[in-house]
């Protein structure tokens, strides 16, 4: 289970989250990676489901972006896990 803990900023458009992994297949002892990307919205406080019985071996890598079309306001943040 993951939260999102802590105060939650809105934007104009409706806030989506989303998770993928990297592939489709993943082979014993083969490497894969996990995004969570949260759109529309802000927080300081993401709390990662835990990985059990996979191991992590790198993350969270942290990533966010702005965009502003003719004064509309686009935002997302990511965490991506290996």
């Amino acid at each position: 289970m993951f939260s999102l803990v802590g105060p939650l900023q809105l934007y104009a458009q409706a806030p989506s989250f989303n998770a993928t992994v990297s592939t489709d297949k993943i082979l014993q002892n083969s490497v894969f990676e996990v995004q969570f990307e949260l759109k529309n919205a802000s927080t300081e406080n993401f709390i990662p489901p835990d990985f059990s019985p996979f191991r992590v071996v790198s993350g969270p890598a942290m990533g966010s972006s702005t965009i502003i079309i003719n004064g509309e306001v686009s935002r997302s943040q990511s965490w991506t896990y290996s």
